[in-house]
């Protein structure tokens, strides 16, 4: 029983009915050898019969007549024509008068076969009278020989039908066991393709009627859960749009842009420093009375797109519409060097674009390097005073560098190949914790040093790898840190952040899997958080990504999910194990209802789809108590634990 405990249900209804029939052809065939032997028994006992008296009969005259010459004759005759172990003529007072024995063992059958089915070698015996005298008796004893070999004849004949029948039988059964749980195994598809937050219909409806009421529930469910997550989904974009996004451009509105910049300021990752653009345009609503509201707007809208091109695949960038006439641009990780050629381009495209016939409409934007030693109101302050001396200088633009962690003498090839050969890159963690504060993982953050031993900010030197393509390389060197840290502290978890660039590299190639080596037991204990916007580039690049992370028993979380707006449905597309919820929705939630409702409606929709999000940037107790109250699963920040070094 405990073998079947372990069996599947096809199995076991294979076993079963093949055992059945086993046991009723088993039974069936035995019953035929028994017949068989019981006739052939028969049989021998009749003809001995019938010989004692056809031969007594013959016998009498010659008898009778005393001539011994006959009596032998038909003696021997009657014994040569049958097969018989013995013949005895005696007279009455006993005398043998004749005696034949045949004393041939049986042949062409098994010792084995004889002893497992003995047959009896029945003798009769008749007394020779003519009238009332008796002058002799005659006995005659069957020798089973021939029997024997009908007998065994009869076994293997009917013990090969018997092996094709079951073989035949087995065939069958397997078809018709196959067939009818067929429908399971599509059930069975469905239910795991459900759990993998995919809906499928199964369009084949089985002819078994229990199996078809089934499947038919199962069809019912997965299209049910399926217009539930994707009206939940649809309801939660719409909502996000309007809350947080400007509808005439596309763009995020101030509501959407602030805090996201407020978030990346406070992060502690490397994009605290930067370059921030105000863009304005004056005497808009001079323009829009000259030209109409539809030409107006046509030039936001032109705006905008100039303004996203500007991003391109710039990790982390941030644009918006944070007022009627103002716009504004955030690059992160911006090195000096590029920040005069991204502003003469965008003074050009500006140039185009800014003049519809003779109704000019001036646009100026004003710029500035910031840090993480900046805080918001420094960072506009600077760029409106920018955008001030943009209006006098006559090239329409003005930057303030204001940026005091420029390296601008260093050989940045020989720094980036010097940290790479002596790894110079130390690894620090900050938990991740759930609400009963028990430890979830680390988040793994480098610090860099040179070759003086001095810490060089990753705001500075991840651009700089980016732009000399190297980052490969050190996402790589983190990644073999990690592994090498795990293996030797076994009880703990690490997540190891990806560069975009590793990102479209680990999907496309066995990068990743090349990264991780043999080290199996290290890889169920590591996760790779890649960022929403990298994600976002390619949405089948990012799937097959988290396909290959997956085989190789890494979870891949989405880290700063909402700063790019992204869909909700992205959670339906791809198999995240966690996702981030970016600080700009943590900050002060305690007292905004309207993050408060927009994290509920990402809680239900991750929890159905068997997604755990993780709270970022958690700074007091007031936000942490009311994060806690509304189900969040993990929780992360200075207030939750600060980054230490990794021993």
């Amino acid at each position: 029983m405990n073998l079947f405990r372990h069996l599947t249900l096809s199995r076991q209804l294979f076993a079963v009915i093949s055992l059945l029939l086993l046991a009723v052809l088993g039974r069936m065939f035995w019953i035929s050898v028994d017949n068989t032997r019981a006739y052939l028994d028969d049989q021998m006992r009749t003809q001995t019969s019938n010989a004692v008296d056809s031969l007594g009969i013959s016998l009498q005259p010659a008898l009778l007549a005393h001539d011994m010459a006959m009596t032998e004759t038909l003696v021997n005759a009657a014994f040569d024509h049958g097969y018989y172990r013995q013949l005895l003529l005696e007279d009455m007072q006993g005398k043998a008068l004749f005696k034949r024995v045949n004393s041939d063992p049986v042949k062409d059958v098994p010792q084995w076969f004889i002893g497992l089915l003995p047959l009896d070698a029945p003798e009769a015996s008749a007394t020779l009278t003519s009238g009332w005298m008796q002058f002799g008796r005659l006995s005659i004893q069957a020798h089973p020989g021939r029997a024997y070999v009908n007998l065994w004849t009869s076994f293997r004949q009917l013990l090969m039908l018997a092996l094709w029948t079951f073989i035949a039988s087995i065939v069958a059964v397997l078809l018709l066991v196959r067939g009818m749980l067929k429908p399971l195994r599509a059930i069975e598809a469905q239910a795991l393709a459900i759990s993998q937050r995919e809906f499928p219909i199964n369009n084949i409806v089985p002819w078994t009627r229990e199996f078809r009421h089934v499947v038919q529930a199962m069809n019912r469910m997965s299209e049910k859960v399926g217009e539930i997550i994707h009206s939940l989904t649809d309801h939660a974009d719409e909502l996000q749009r309007q809350a947080r996004m400007d509808s005439l451009t596309g763009l995020p509105n101030r509501s959407g842009f602030m805090p996201a910049l407020a978030a990346m300021l406070g992060s502690y990752e490397s994009n605290s420093s930067g370059l921030f653009v105000l863009i304005k345009l004056d005497d808009f609503a001079d323009f829009n009375d000259r030209v109409g509201y539809r030409v107006a707007d046509k030039l936001l809208q032109t705006i905008a797109g100039i303004l996203s091109e500007h991003i391109g695949t710039h990790r982390d960038a941030l644009v918006g519409r944070i007022g009627g006439v103002d716009f504004a641009l955030v690059l992160p990780n911006m090195h000096s060097d590029d920040i005069n050629r991204l502003c003469t381009s965008l003074r050009k495209r500006l140039d185009a674009v800014q003049g519809i016939g003779n109704s000019v409409c001036h646009i100026f934007f004003g710029a500035t390097c910031y840090s993480a030693d900046n805080t918001m109101s420094e960072i506009l302050g600077r760029a409106d005073t920018a955008l001030t001396g943009a209006r006098g200088n006559g090239l329409g633009f003005s930057v303030e560098n204001d940026n005091k962690h420029e390296h601008g003498l260093i050989n940045w090839q020989e720094m980036v190949d010097d940290v790479l050969l002596h790894r110079r890159i130390n690894l620090l963690g900050q938990p991740i914790q759930s609400c009963d504060n028990q430890t979830l993982y680390f988040e793994v953050l480098a610090r860099i040093r040179d070759d003086q031993g001095e810490y060089i900010s990753p705001a500075t030197f991840m651009p700089m790898a980016e732009r000399l393509g190297r980052m490969l390389d050190v996402d790589a060197c983190v990644l073999k840190l990690a592994i090498r840290w795990l293996s030797m502290h076994e009880q703990q978890q690490l997540a190891v952040n990806l560069s975009s660039s590793s990102l479209q590299h680990a999907a496309a190639s066995s990068w990743l899997a090349e990264q991780l080596g043999q080290n199996h037991a290290a890889c169920k204990r590591l996760l790779i958080e890649i960022s929403e916007h990298s994600a976002m580039l390619d949405g089948e690049m990012t799937s097959a990504f988290i396909d290959n992370a997956h085989e190789s028993g890494v979870r891949v979380v989405m880290e700063r999910f909402g700063s790019g707006l992204a869909s909700f449905h992205t959670l339906r597309r791809l198999k995240l194990d966690f996702i981030k919820l970016d600080g700009s929705y943590v900050r002060g939630l305690a007292n905004d209802a309207e993050n408060r409702f927009f994290l509920h409606t990402l809680l239900d929709i991750a929890h159905g789809l068997d997604i755990r999000v993780i709270a970022e940037q958690v700074e007091d107790d007031a936000d942490r108590e009311a994060l806690e109250k509304m189900g969040i699963d993990a929780l992360q920040g200075w207030h939750i634990g600060k980054p230490e070094p990794l021993e």
